[in-house]
């Protein structure tokens, strides 16, 4: 029997240094899927840039983990984030597992002007400087949470257009930033604890009217915003953006809570959910 040592028998192979790339770095110029296998948790170590029409796709229940630096810039195509309310799209910094991540980690997501058709549904994005940002143009966006950001937690900038609704936006240093003829309605959201909540430059007046801002006091309202903002009809209380899931009878159910209400609606979930 040989008693070569792998060092010697093989220097070639076992001393060469293995140098790794992102796939997913740099120029993304093809549709793209992210999270249709198994792995359901992926580490992005530099930003994705999508350009020439492609489309970026990231499968409901994925977890994004973005390095320093690494971040989604979308100049010419679509970002398609189909989360659902039980399978939730998560982007993180890849700091957060070892409970480190702190806020500005990454840069976020930014859509310019000439990017549209993007759907972003059911997604949480944390630890970014700004978590999303619109540069012109519009997107489709609901149920879209952010916090923890540096910066903004929504940013909408020379003259980006959005109808939106079911937001969560907390503890960010601003919750919404909206400018440069930037048109914003958002509605039956969750806009709270952030240092600033809404801020606006003047060029126009969001309407950001039916939101709950973690306050019934008309002027306690008014001193977390920044600028010409439309709060009217602000909600007596917090709504429930997704269904909540309770056992009750020995039976497990989602329920629904009406705004400004207290009444409940009862359905009967499938048992594949666990509470």
């Amino acid at each position: 029997r040989s008693t070569q040592s792998r060092s010697s028998a093989a220097p070639d192979v076992y001393k060469r240094q293995q140098v790794w790339s992102d796939p997913l770095a740099g120029d993304i110029n093809q549709d793209v899927s992210i999270g249709d296998g198994d792995q359901k948790v992926i580490e992005i170590t530099e930003t994705m840039v999508v350009t020439n029409n492609a489309a970026l796709t990231i499968a409901s229940g994925t977890e994004l983990r973005f390095a320093p630096g690494a971040g989604i810039i979308i100049n010419d195509g679509t970002l398609n984030l189909e989360g659902t309310v039980y399978a939730p799209i998560t982007l993180s910094s890849a700091n957060a597992e070892s409970g480190n991540a702190v806020e500005g980690d990454w840069p976020g997501i930014t859509i310019n002007g000439s990017a549209t058709g993007s759907n972003l549904n059911h997604v949480v994005v944390e630890y970014a400087q700004d978590a999303l940002v619109i540069n012109g143009g519009s997107a489709t966006v609901k149920a879209f949470t952010a916090r923890h950001s540096a910066g903004a937690g929504l940013k909408l900038l020379n003259g980006a257009s959005l109808i939106s609704s079911e937001a969560l936006l907390q503890y960010n240093a601003v919750g919404i930033v909206v400018s440069e003829n930037s048109q914003l309605v958002l509605s039956n959201s969750v806009i709270k604890n952030n240092q600033i909540n809404a801020e606006s430059d003047g060029t126009v007046t969001p309407n950001l009217q039916s939101n709950w801002w973690g306050a019934l006091d008309e002027s306690a309202i008014a001193s977390s915003l920044s600028g010409s903002i439309d709060f009217s009809d602000y909600l007596t209380g917090e709504p429930v953006l997704s269904p909540a899931i309770n056992t009750a009878d020995g039976k497990q159910q989602v329920i629904a809570q009406a705004i400004n209400t207290v009444s409940y609606t009862h359905l009967t979930l499938p048992t594949i959910y666990s509470v």
